[in-house]
């Protein structure tokens, strides 16, 4: 029998006490370009990122431009973490971006 200890902690980041570290930080669908959500991350910890890009606008065309991602936005910005998964899909009905990276130790 495999057992773990799991904390789960649902957030709005900017509402998380300064100097808060997690093994894991998952980000969907919310970007806010102001807040490096890394520095929530202990040494070692993985991040997973997801969201809309700009082509999710030709199947929502009400979704604000300033709420997509870029092409290669998010690898950019995260160019510190170790990549462990990186992909920008259009499955014809939503264009998003997803990121997989674990924090250096």
């Amino acid at each position: 029998e495999l057992r773990v200890d799991l904390e789960i902690v649902q957030a709005n980041a900017r509402d998380l006490l300064l100097g808060a570290e997690f093994d894991t930080v998952v980000c969907t669908y919310s970007l806010d370009r102001s807040l490096d959500v890394t520095k929530f991350l202990k040494p070692g910890g993985t991040l997973f990122f997801e969201s809309f890009t700009t082509n999710h606008r030709k199947y929502a065309s009400d979704c604000p431009q300033e709420d997509c991602l870029q092409p290669g936005e998010l690898l950019k910005t995260y160019s510190d973490l170790e990549l462990l998964h990186y992909d920008e899909e259009d499955d014809g009905t939503q264009a998003f971006a997803t990121l997989i990276g674990k924090k250096k130790r």
